[in-house]
């Protein structure tokens, strides 16, 4: 049976469906058919009969490959969506491996765009002063990722903290963008130099039309000074939860660490509606980690070659 046309090659040419001798037998044995006697049919009866039996199979299959394309479709196109590219934008390029094999590829890069060819080329540079230009199939954004954050620990008061939180969507890739805020020197909140990352400066005032203006100011300067508490209230029931069944069961243990990797709580489904995942950021401690290195295919199979039949 083809997935896509729903009939079998046999049936697509002669228009019926296959009966070999092991399925005649089994109908024999099991009495499930009673075989009518042969009707002698003309030569034009018989050539209509065999060229109606093939259209119909053939309207059919035609029907049912147009479904079967446009579920592919909706399938590919589930995920997909256009790509562009602006000039001075860093990107990534997929280009063929060193190794001889056509079917590997990797990503190099970053490059920077510094012209746009077409509305599906772009002309980009590499770090060497090359330039090539590349189909949009074969870019990708490039995103600078925050490995760790720099602060000045003079004039800080007692320790910093570390125990940190972020929350972040289930939809997001990666955290999308991170940007670093300053406490002062009384650790108090955000410094009061960048008020546009204060909460009050970034919450939709709708949301509070059921207050009244006075309400509002007030809410809004507690949500001022308490901006560097980074578990909302309505979370923290169910973070400390967690956090007591994993250390019963052993999985987490509690450490006086100098070095602590903030939290985050990833927000299942619409707006946490299906509850919260627990996940640890180690970008700043993976930047202190060396890892394995390991050779590639190629490289393993030229080292290989050259110790059974030399250079």
């Amino acid at each position: 049976m083809n997935e896509t046309t729903g009939v079998s090659p046999f049936t697509l040419v002669y228009g019926s469906l296959p009966h070999g001798p092991l399925a005649v037998l089994r109908e024999m044995w099991l009495n499930e058919s009673n075989f009518p006697a042969p009707k002698n049919k003309s030569t034009v009866e018989y050539l209509t009969e065999l060229h109606e039996r093939p259209t119909t199979v053939l309207s059919f299959a035609q029907s049912h490959a147009e479904k079967a394309q446009q579920q592919y479709v909706d399938w590919y196109n589930a995920r997909s969506c256009a790509k562009s590219f602006q000039v001075g934008e860093p990107v990534l390029v997929l280009q063929k491996d060193s190794s001889a094999s056509k079917v590997f590829s990797r990503w190099i890069g970053p490059g920077l765009v510094t012209h746009v060819q077409s509305p599906n080329s772009y002309v980009v540079e590499f770090d060497d002063g090359s330039s090539r230009t590349i189909h949009v199939n074969h870019l990708r954004k490039f995103h600078t990722r925050a490995q760790k954050v720099l602060y000045d620990p003079i004039g800080l008061s007692g320790e910093p903290d570390v125990n940190s939180c972020a929350i972040v969507s289930e939809q997001d890739q990666e955290f999308g963008d991170l940007h670093a805020f300053d406490y002062d020197c009384a650790g108090i909140g955000i410094d009061s130099k960048d008020d546009s990352q204060l909460p009050s400066q970034l919450i939709d005032r709708s949301t509070l039309c059921h207050l009244s203006a006075r309400q509002q100011g007030e809410l809004l300067q507690i949500l001022d000074k308490y901006a560097d508490c980074k578990v909302p209230e309505r979370l923290k029931q169910e973070v400390q939860r967690q956090l007591d069944d994993m250390l019963a069961s052993g999985i987490i243990q509690e450490s006086n660490s100098p070095m602590a990797s903030p939290l985050v709580c990833v927000l299942k489904g619409k707006g946490g509606c299906n509850g919260i995942r627990l996940d640890v950021d180690y970008r700043y401690l993976n930047s202190y980690t060396v890892g394995d290195a390991f050779q590639s295919i190629s490289q393993s199979i030229n080292r290989f070659y050259f110790r059974q039949h030399g250079p």
